[in-house]
């Protein structure tokens, strides 16, 4: 009986610190489109398998219901870090390309190496966020009853489009433009 009240002790602490995570995470999640309602998603997952520990107490065998719960626990700490890490990314992705803009605009220290490996990490970067969702939707699959939500950062988006370089009638349009501006 005792290691049954040390489990559900220990799964409660466990969904206590999850709770706790998941307020430490909102702000850097609800930046993002569909973040608040993922979060909320999350958190009554947790609150769901708190109230099915305080429920354990009164279970036939209350060990099985702790580890059942601690399973679940696991799995949303899990998900959740993916998402936490997909998150820091996309974001590390976003101040990457600022650099790159920067550095284009103003060719300060284009030569230099760590700024060339900068501009060759981006489809690493996008892959890395494509792996961690596939293993976000993987944990929601074994664990449909926690309905996780999808992850939050969608790859497909992070792709620049290809930028064109401007054609020679592009070149001829502009200076059409600046001749007639400069006439009048």
């Amino acid at each position: 009986m005792e290691q049954s009240t040390n489990a559900v002790g220990g799964a409660a602490a466990l969904a206590s610190g999850l709770r706790k995570t998941l307020t430490a995470a909102e702000k850097r999640w609800t930046q993002w489109p569909t973040g608040a309602n993922d979060l909320a998603k999350v958190a009554d997952a947790v609150e769901g398998i708190r109230q099915r520990l305080a429920a354990a107490a009164t279970a036939d065998d209350p060990s099985s219901v702790a580890a059942s719960c601690i399973d679940d626990l696991r799995a949303v700490l899990e998900w959740m870090t993916y998402q936490s890490q997909t998150i820091a990314t996309a974001q590390a992705l976003a101040v990457a390309r600022k650099t790159r803009r920067f550095v284009e605009r103003f060719g300060v220290g284009a030569a230099t190496p760590g700024i060339v490996a900068l501009f060759d990490s981006e489809p690493s970067i996008i892959e890395s966020i494509r792996t961690r969702n596939a293993a976000m939707i993987a944990i929601a699959g074994r664990h449909e009853h926690l309905a996780l939500p999808a992850p939050l950062i969608d790859p497909g988006r992070l792709v620049e489009p290809v930028r064109r370089k401007p054609s020679r009638l592009d070149f001829i349009q502009r200076l059409r433009k600046a001749a007639k501006e400069s006439q009048r």
